[in-house]
């Protein structure tokens, strides 16, 4: 504030990192005119003025509402009139709230106000370069303000960001065996590519989400087992028959395949993991809308204590992150703003998923709707850890059918439709071999089948999914919502090495450790207590001579291919090598580098 006889000619901003974000308003109510200093520019302040400068993320002071601006109408656009604001700090916010208010003795009570779950995200993120170096240029990995920024965008009230160190492949072994040295065969492409879509996706992100769930291998083709709010984002180029190729714009099941990071392909991607369709909620659902419409709110940045408008800068109203939108103004956040339309349908999704939480006994919460608090919840994954049958169509299920699928894997999932239908299922009866196994039978068949289970017999009816577990002397039925195998991490959010590859059970296609990963944050799991060495394992020694093993599944999840391991060891334990089990004989083995951790977490933008 400048006046008479308390007037300064110049005022001087100066660069500074630490004023990132940080506001200065000047006001002059003196007869004398002043002149601000910014950078190589100068203003002048006159009498009756005011002037807001904001230190942008380019490291800059620049005016947002000089006159010198007022030719784009939205340097005067206010959000609301003749108001005030406060904070309610968040341990007040909880279902049943109540916010009353008071002016000029007169008094009203807001209530009924919906609360939802205090939901959490975790986005894992890495640099991969196929035959070529990484690009590095994934600034979400790198930059810790665009974190934050993006949790500004969503409902969330956790946003865990973890880094994986870059990964430079010089050698690409394929599950199905073969071995890529200076290119892949075939084309590359944006959206395309044999690496793309088998090394990056299927491998390393559905790798990296599906050891956090302790699962220990799985199809090398499968999409990810989307349990919680887990999202892998990634950078990926590689080398192909047509040069070097840049993969991206692309998104769902756990993954974010991302050209790149500081705009609205982020929001987009990521608003597919959401459950969000392209055009979500068409013309209407996915535009922003006037004030006095419903659909209608700006982007509130928390931290900063600004509203964004919901509108493009020439004043039309901006777009969905899903509908081609894009940030308002890169200065203050480069993600795109969701409609209400969208926000509510990512808060129901996550509010219907699981969270890691170090507070359960189970490792994990989920949101109770009726008692309205995240609760301790068991994380099913019977049907993860399982081997997949699909019936002949006309053909009966034998004993002999089922006794070599449970010889295989003592989780059996069996499917029957239309087109293949059995009419007979024919359950071995229970004994010691079979003891502890798990058999689920999915129908969606318009014919009814026979179950022939502990000398009697059953029948199945379109979708009807039941479940058997075998105690070694008889079969029990178990209820749909009983919690049947689940794991609960030791630890959580600690560095972590992942360890990866792929391996044959039958062992004719040769088996492939790939170089340790290096994450910052995720989930450790006990080894396994017991082992059967006529199947799978994988073996971790540690620096003080400790030893560690990890069952793998004993079949082909598909019949083409190999499958592919993804196991978590804490980081602190220091392993140093990794062998690879068939038939109790080590098919590869992999030194694993002790290396000190320079990776770094962020919860919300903040460093932990």
């Amino acid at each position: 504030m400048t006046s008479d006889g308390n007037w300064s000619r110049d005022f001087t901003l100066n660069k500074n990192d630490a004023f990132h974000n940080k506001k200065i308003l000047f006001s002059s109510n003196a007869s004398l005119d002043s002149y601000i200093h910014y950078g190589k520019n100068t203003i002048k302040l006159q009498t009756g003025e005011n002037v807001l400068f904001v230190y942008d993320l380019d490291k800059k002071w620049i005016p947002i509402n000089h006159h010198n601006n007022k030719g784009n109408f939205i340097n005067n656009l206010e959000y609301i009139e003749k108001t005030w604001s406060t904070t309610i700090l968040k341990e007040y916010i909880h279902p049943e709230i109540k916010l009353e208010f008071t002016y000029q003795g007169q008094k009203s009570t807001l209530s009924n106000i919906d609360v939802g779950a205090p939901n959490e995200l975790l986005i894992n993120t890495f640099d991969i370069g196929l035959l070529t170096p990484p690009r590095n240029e994934h600034l979400f990995l790198n930059k810790f303000e665009l974190n934050r920024q993006y949790y500004q965008t969503v409902p969330v009230s956790k946003l865990i960001v973890s880094r994986y160190e870059p990964i430079h492949l010089l050698k690409v072994v394929m599950p199905d065996g073969q071995v890529f040295t200076k290119n892949a065969p075939d084309e590359g492409g944006g959206h395309s590519g044999s690496m793309r879509e088998l090394i990056t996706k299927s491998f390393y992100a559905d790798g990296v989400n599906t050891a956090n769930y302790g699962v220990n291998s799985s199809a090398p083709d499968t999409d990810s087992f989307v349990l919680t709010p887990q999202i892998t984002a990634y950078n990926s180029v590689g080398m192909y028959k047509n040069g070097r190729v840049v993969h991206g714009w692309s998104g769902g099941r756990g993954k974010a395949t991302l050209y790149s990071t500081d705009n609205n392909e982020i929001s987009h991607e990521f608003g597919h993991n959401f459950g969000l369709g392209d055009h979500h909620g068409g013309a209407e659902g996915g535009s922003h809308a006037a004030a006095n419409k419903k659909n209608s709110t700006w982007l509130w940045d928390s931290d900063n204590n600004y509203f964004i408008p919901n509108m493009y800068k020439n004043g039309t109203l901006n777009h969905d992150g899903m509908n081609g939108g894009e940030a308002y103004d890169a200065r203050y956040n480069v993600y795109t703003a969701y409609t209400p339309n969208s926000f509510i349908e990512i808060q129901n999704r996550f509010e219907n998923q699981h969270v890691f939480s170090e507070e359960s006994k189970t490792g994990y919460k989920k949101w109770d709707p009726e008692i309205k608090e995240m609760v301790d919840a068991y994380l099913e994954l019977s049907q993860y850890n399982a081997i997949e049958f699909t019936a002949i169509n006309g053909s009966d299920i034998t004993t002999n059918d089922l006794n070599s699928l449970l010889k295989k894997n003592k989780n059996v999932i069996i499917y029957n439709g239309n087109g293949y239908h059995a009419q007979k299922i024919n359950i071995p009866l229970a004994n010691e071999n079979n003891k502890n196994a798990i058999l689920r039978i999915e129908s969606v068949a318009d014919y009814n089948s026979e179950l022939h289970v502990n000398n009697k017999i059953k029948l199945i009816k379109k979708n009807d999914s039941i479940c058997y577990i075998s105690d070694g002397y008889t079969w029990n039925r178990k209820d749909n919502n009983e919690t049947i195998l689940y794991k609960v991490p030791y630890k959580q959010g600690v560095p972590v090495v992942t360890l990866m590859g792929f391996y044959d059970p039958k062992d004719v296609i040769d088996s492939y450790i790939y170089p340790s990963l290096y994450g910052s944050y995720g989930m450790v799991y006990s080894h396994d207590k017991k082992i059967d060495t006529q199947m799978p394992y994988l073996e971790v020694i540690f620096e003080d001579g400790k030893i560690s093993q990890y069952q793998l599944h004993n079949f082909r999840s598909n019949e083409e291919m190999m499958n592919k391991f993804h196991v978590n060891i804490e980081r602190s334990l220091n392993p140093i090598k990794a062998n690879l089990y068939i038939n109790n004989k080590i098919v590869h083995s992999r030194e694993v580098e002790i290396k000190k951790n320079r990776l770094l977490t962020t919860i919300n933008g903040d460093i932990v």
